[in-house]
């Protein structure tokens, strides 16, 4: 979950539940990962130079980092920890390896605040120097309140005149030019790097605390903590319920928590509608010469190993709620993924009440999916089909059966009315049966004491290409 994407859709929203270190794996909670930002153990570093793990060497009665990728060690720094008080009777063992490790973590925090010394000294001096230079000035204001300023001629002891003053503007030049006798000379207190730092990066130098200068004063890097994030839906928020999508667990290993199934079975959450709701796709599409009608021949499949009854209807769907304001409803269904395949999203225009007279069509029974493979070189197309014409003149708006084959149905759909929008959309009613040996994969129960069908209804937005 931490190689989320943070460019989610506006439809989801992305929340920092807590952190870990990608070393030793070791879970921080999101108050603590923001104020450390590094992993405070002192066996998690990184090299100074490659960016890679620094794990610590034991060799030699001396405990030292050591870079596995470019060598570098921290003997070059002579950050090197003699072992030979913590080894008994000449035995490495856990208990020694763990206090050396501890002593490690405290010298390198020795060494870079040593070497941060001289920031902070200076830091603080400019502090105290800034608080001196208000202080006056508060006392010159106040000061100046009750005193009035003499007039620069009796300051001075001089007449008033052009020339007084380029004099004493002259004279002050010349004392400030002067210290003690002679002009100052220009001080500069930049470092120049040794060359063992010159084929280093530039980043690399930066990155360390103590500005060094050479390569015995690079020090190695804290690692930094790894965002656990969670993925949730905003409409679910709203609605006062977790909607959660995707959370993880608090060990990284263990994969997504949020889904109560067994392992490899993510895809089930991810893809849960996919895998349930019956998939309508447009065949063909033709618009009519002699009025603003079009017709369109749908196709329904079954994606389930059961068998599903369903119908369609006309639709009265307003759009979605804003997330302003949940009560006002948009037309404008921006950014809709259309092809996941070429990862196509259009901007689609809701022509609102298009299909609102529609009447529902006649129940179609899909049966279960079949195996695709099973299936190659056979033809799925009916002959109903495959000779298909739009209608000569369209005058009703209506959805009526061409014909139906295994697990896949063909409908046609003649819609007369103008549509508005670059690209519009007409909304239409998908409803599937539930009961009766119908969509039973969905885990729907029915309800009881019906006279009639009891059906689940799904509004749906049909788009097609534009000429």
């Amino acid at each position: 979950s931490s190689s989320i994407n943070d460019r989610h859709p506006p439809s989801t929203i992305t929340e920092v539940d807590s952190a870990f270190c990608p070393q030793c794996l070791s879970f921080h909670d999101a108050a603590t990962a923001s104020t450390l930002g590094y992993c405070p153990k002192a066996s998690c570093k990184k090299c100074p130079l490659c960016k890679s793990i620094a794990s610590l060497a034991f060799e030699d009665n001396s405990c030292f980092y050591d870079c596995g990728y470019c060598s570098w060690t921290s003997k070059e720094s002579g950050l090197v920890l003699n072992m030979r008080k913590f080894v008994s009777g000449g035995e490495l063992n856990k208990e020694a390896m763990v206090k050396a490790t501890e002593r490690m973590g405290k010298m390198l925090q020795e060494r870079e605040s040593k070497g941060d010394a001289p920031a902070q000294q200076q830091y603080k001096s400019m502090l105290q120097a800034l608080d001196g230079v208000a202080k006056n000035e508060v006392r010159r204001k106040s000061n100046s309140g009750l005193i009035g300023q003499a007039p620069i001629s009796k300051k001075s002891n001089m007449p008033w005149s052009l020339e007084n003053l380029e004099e004493s503007i002259r004279a002050k030049q010349e004392k400030h030019a002067k210290v003690g006798g002679q002009k100052p000379k220009p001080v500069s207190n930049n470092k120049k790097l040794d060359k063992s730092l010159q084929d280093t990066a530039v980043e690399s130098v930066l990155l360390q605390k103590n500005n060094p200068s050479s390569l015995a004063d690079m020090l190695p890097l804290p690692i930094p903590l790894r965002a656990r994030k969670s993925r949730r839906c905003r409409a679910e928020l709203a609605e006062g319920r977790p909607g959660i999508l995707v959370k993880p667990k608090l060990n990284p290993l263990e994969g997504d928590s949020s889904l109560r199934t067994g392992h490899g079975q993510w895809w089930k959450k991810d893809s849960g509608a996919v895998q349930v709701i019956p998939k309508v796709t447009i065949v063909r599409h033709v618009d009519s010469d002699s009025n603003n009608a079009r017709s369109l021949l749908l196709k329904v499949s079954n994606p389930t190993l059961g068998t599903v009854k369903l119908r369609f209807s006309g639709s009265d769907y307003q759009g979605e709620p804003t997330w302003e304001d949940r009560a006002v409803k948009s037309k404008d269904l921006t950014h809709i993924l259309v092809d996941s395949l070429h990862r196509t999203h259009l901007d689609i225009m809701l022509n609102v009440g298009a299909t609102a007279a529609i009447s529902p069509s006649e129940v179609v029974t899909l049966d279960s999916v079949d195996d695709t493979f099973l299936d190659i070189g056979r033809s799925e197309i009916p002959a109903e089909v495959k000779s298909w014409l739009a209608p000569g003149e369209v005058t009703k708006s209506e959805i009526k059966l061409v014909a139906t084959k295994g697990d896949s149905a063909w409908l046609e759909m003649n819609h007369v009315g103008e549509l508005i929008g670059g690209t519009p959309g007409i909304p239409v009613l998908l409803q599937i049966q539930v009961g009766d040996g119908s969509w039973e994969s969905s885990l729907i129960k029915p309800r009881t004491n019906l006279q009639t069908p009891d059906y689940v209804s799904f509004d749906l937005v049909l788009v097609w290409k534009q000429k």
